[in-house]
């Protein structure tokens, strides 16, 4: 559910001042006012921001790393092994 259901929800049904609803979702009360004085709106969309973190060229390598030391570990410890025998 989009934030301006939850606004109108708080507000038309369960009968919140635009204070309290401004106060639980963290918007503005001039925010909050505007949308619900707005019949037609719709949910605001934003643009999904493509931020590369600077440890991205190392996520890789770190992965390969893992898994070739998860791939070259034995199938049974050494430890197992000498109690067993």
């Amino acid at each position: 559910m989009g934030m301006l259901a939850k606004i109108r929800r708080m507000h038309f049904r369960d009968a919140m001042s635009l204070r309290e609803v401004a106060r639980r979702t963290g918007l503005s009360r001039n925010t909050v006012r505007n949308w619900l004085r707005q019949s037609d709106l719709t949910e605001p969309t934003y643009p999904v921001r493509a931020v590369r973190s600077v440890v991205d060229p190392y996520k890789e390598r770190k992965k390969l790393e893992r898994l070739c030391r998860y791939i070259s570990r034995p199938a049974v410890s050494e430890k197992h092994l000498l109690v067993s025998s």
